[in-house]
């Protein structure tokens, strides 16, 4: 899995609590499973509210385009051709609002694998120690 940017800390966080495991009571396990069942929970609600908002955000408009009147395309020959040329990439527009939000989902999704993978290998470590 390909870790965005924005949650390598957060995965490092996790390995670092992981790592301190062993040391840990079994109480103290236990509460850091249920905060993260319940931290899971949340995350479902916020990723199907952030899906709900995607299907309803409208797609992104193409910037207005100026239309130049044709005296002026002659006073200023070739300006309206390079504008016409111009990709969508050397504009460089800020991202739409569906970008922004499915970014926020893909944050929201992969903190929640993230945090399942820690619970499965949190409750093998517990079960281990109760056998």
């Amino acid at each position: 899995m390909r870790i965005l940017p924005e949650l390598e800390a957060y995965r490092d966080r996790l390995i670092e609590r992981a790592a301190g495991w062993p040391e840990t009571p079994d109480d103290e396990l236990l509460r850091d499973l249920n905060q993260c069942l319940e931290q899971m929970s949340l995350l479902e609600k916020g990723i199907a509210a952030l899906k709900r908002q995607l299907e309803k955000t409208p797609p992104a408009k193409a910037p207005p385009r100026e239309t130049v009147p044709a005296e002026a395309r002659h006073a200023f020959p070739g300006r309206q051709d390079d504008a016409e040329r111009a990709k969508p990439a050397e504009m460089s527009p800020e991202p739409d609002a569906a970008e922004r939000v499915s970014h926020r989902l893909a944050i929201q999704q992969q903190t929640h694998e993230l945090t399942a993978a820690y619970v499965t290998v949190l409750r093998r470590h517990i079960a281990g120690r109760s056998s």
